[in-house]
């Protein structure tokens, strides 16, 4: 089964209806856990904003261009999407249901952050900070919180599990055989469809009950575009290394344009 919605709270019926001790639940992480607090970072047109900061230099653009984009998500403020997620959070905490996150978020070394020694950990902080602990809730023991599964490409980071450039349903695979377990269902949310289709395939090789929600929340919200604010964002950024807020950038600008 495979359904769309926009509703979290459609989602916590259905684990209330079907889950039990042997069922894996997993969420997506972007756009379905959590979304930029920042506007200019939720519609995706940074990268844009920081590309005509260059004005046409192509070459110094790409050199920068991932740096630059890996040093904003760390001073850049996540929130959840939808803060009835909450209510599902408790209800798989207190009723011992297994959950994963499963993400093609970036798992390796940062270089140039003090506090945080790779993207796994800054992941898992981010989630714990609004109130969502897959260490807690993947109920795994210390010696399987943190694995590196097909030469590297997986990796396994208390309870979130790390893509790479592998199909989600490829990399649960990975991880599952790994961790010797085997599901009598599986519940899957993420705002991509290709992502549920390739678990769900997953699922029904190995013969495991399969729930997908193509939870469409983020995809159907409207973010504000301000090409304005946005390039005064790059700009600073790019100048002093600071990322501001949009209202602390709302405010610089009366003052500085």
């Amino acid at each position: 089964m495979i359904k769309k919605t926009n509703d979290i709270l459609e989602i916590l019926d259905l684990i209330k209806e079907v889950a039990d001790e042997n069922t894996l639940i997993l969420f997506d992480v972007n756009k379905v856990l959590i979304i930029p607090a920042d506007m200019s970072l939720r519609n995706g047109s940074m990268g844009d904003a920081i590309a005509r900061y260059y004005l046409g230099d192509n070459e110094k653009y790409s050199e920068n261009i991932d740096k630059l984009s890996g040093l904003i998500c760390l001073q850049a403020h996540s929130i959840p999407l939808d803060d009835n997620m909450q209510e599902i959070i408790r209800y798989l905490d207190e009723n011992k249901i297994r959950s994963f996150a499963l993400t093609k978020s970036p798992y390796g070394e940062i270089q140039y952050s003090n506090e945080f020694k790779t993207w796994s950990e800054w992941k898992y902080e981010s989630l714990k900070k609004i109130g969502i602990d897959f260490e807690k809730l993947s109920l795994l023991n210390k010696d399987s919180k943190e694995v590196l599964l097909q030469d590297g490409d997986v990796k396994l980071y208390k309870g979130i599990i790390f893509t790479d450039s592998n199909p989600k349903g490829t990399a649960l695979n990975a991880v599952l055989d790994r961790l010797s377990y085997t599901p009598s269902k599986v519940i899957f949310v993420d705002d991509g469809e290709r992502n549920i289709k390739s678990v769900q395939t997953f699922c029904n090789e190995k013969e495991i009950e399969f729930y997908g929600f193509h939870y469409t929340k983020a995809l159907e919200s409207e973010y504000e575009n301000s090409t304005l604010r946005e390039d005064f964002q790059a700009k600073t950024f790019i100048e002093i290394g600071v990322w501001l807020s949009d209202d602390a950038a709302d405010e610089l600008m009366v003052e500085y344009l």
